[in-house]
């Protein structure tokens, strides 16, 4: 058994690894919205997401409240390394500048497919084995990080989907 030494130290954020999930939001001009987050967990039917205050997510759930979260099997991973870098705010924030460039065209970058929701506004991801269709009930804001704020918004799923065949052709549904 190993012997631990412990050191204090001081992260910029606290955040340990999460999987992956694309969360699909409103943009004002009706189209979706498509991004990678790492900041979630669920606990029974509820959702909670943690979005930085400069994404367009965030501004998106801010203003039309409801999103879908599409969880993606382990073979999409090249598409949402696609994602990583776009964001679809324009101008590109300041704090994202180094890593982001504006991206609008999400889904066809991607190469993933738009499909349309039961109960909320926001399309799902197609490819996505798992689909939680979502509205705000709650949200948690400006708590403060270094140069940055973020907001927790608690999510009742409304709709749960979830594949029951598989077409996958080199790794894709």
């Amino acid at each position: 058994m190993p012997t631990w030494n412990f050191a204090l130290f001081e992260p910029k954020i606290l955040y340990f690894g999460n999987p992956v999930a694309l969360v699909t939001s409103l943009n004002e001009d009706g189209t979706t919205n498509l991004a990678p987050i790492s900041s979630f967990w669920a606990l029974g039917w509820t959702l909670t997401l943690g979005l930085l205050d400069e994404t367009k997510t965030a501004d998106n759930m801010r203003r039309h409240p409801e999103c879908v979260i599409n969880i993606p099997d382990p073979p999409l991973w090249p598409e949402v390394e696609k994602l990583a870098p776009l964001t679809d705010k324009n101008p590109v924030p300041e704090l994202k500048t180094r890593q982001f460039h504006f991206g609008p065209h999400k889904f066809e970058t991607a190469d993933l497919t738009p499909f349309a929701s039961e109960v909320v506004k926001p399309m799902r991801v197609k490819e996505c084995p798992v689909h939680m269709e979502a509205r705000v009930e709650r949200s948690l804001a400006e708590a403060s990080l270094p140069r940055s704020k973020f907001s927790a918004y608690t999510l009742p799923a409304t709709l749960s989907w979830t594949a029951t065949t598989s077409t996958r052709k080199n790794g894709r549904p």
